[in-house]
């Protein structure tokens, strides 16, 4: 009975786990204005599950995270450690896998956390369903479910 239990966690959980996730995040941070405010941000967002390494800049205002290609992390879980830390979280340039699907007349991409992008495309790139690799932006505020394509890395339709 024990062994029926842990094949279906297993299988429930083999979907979703090297399929489609955050794999990079380089994220603007606001207001980090001392050499120890930047290390305790590097501090917490190392703490977060999933995360690989982290670098903070304090001259720059950017944090750039390398993430574990199995991890759960969404952009919303990043941002709300650097908000809870006292500064402002801006615009994010991500490399994401997730898979592509058509939805009215617009573009999503759907990962496994939970976390959905609507997508914009350069007029040049037009996209097939499928899981696809890319590099895009992100901006802050109201829009933080959309993504700007910047570069299609890989698509296995």
């Amino acid at each position: 009975m024990h062994w029926i239990k842990g094949f279906l966690f297993a299988l429930w959980l083999w979907p979703a786990v090297g399929q489609a996730q955050l794999l990079e995040v380089e994220q603007v941070i606001f207001g980090m204005d001392c050499a120890p405010c930047a290390h305790a941000m590097e501090r917490r967002l190392q703490q977060l599950e999933g995360v690989d390494s982290v670098r903070v800049s304090l001259n720059e205002g950017r944090a750039w995270l390398w993430l574990h290609p199995d991890n759960r992390l969404t952009l919303q879980m990043i941002r709300q450690a650097i908000w809870d830390a006292g500064f402002a979280a801006r615009e994010a340039v991500v490399r994401v896998q997730g898979e592509l699907v058509s939805s009215q007349d617009s573009w999503l991409l759907h990962l496994p956390s939970g976390q959905v992008f609507r997508l914009a495309f350069p007029e040049e790139e037009l996209p097939q369903p499928g899981m696809v690799e890319l590099w895009g932006m992100v901006p802050s505020g109201r829009e933080a479910d959309r993504l700007q394509v910047l570069r299609v890395v890989a698509q296995k339709t």
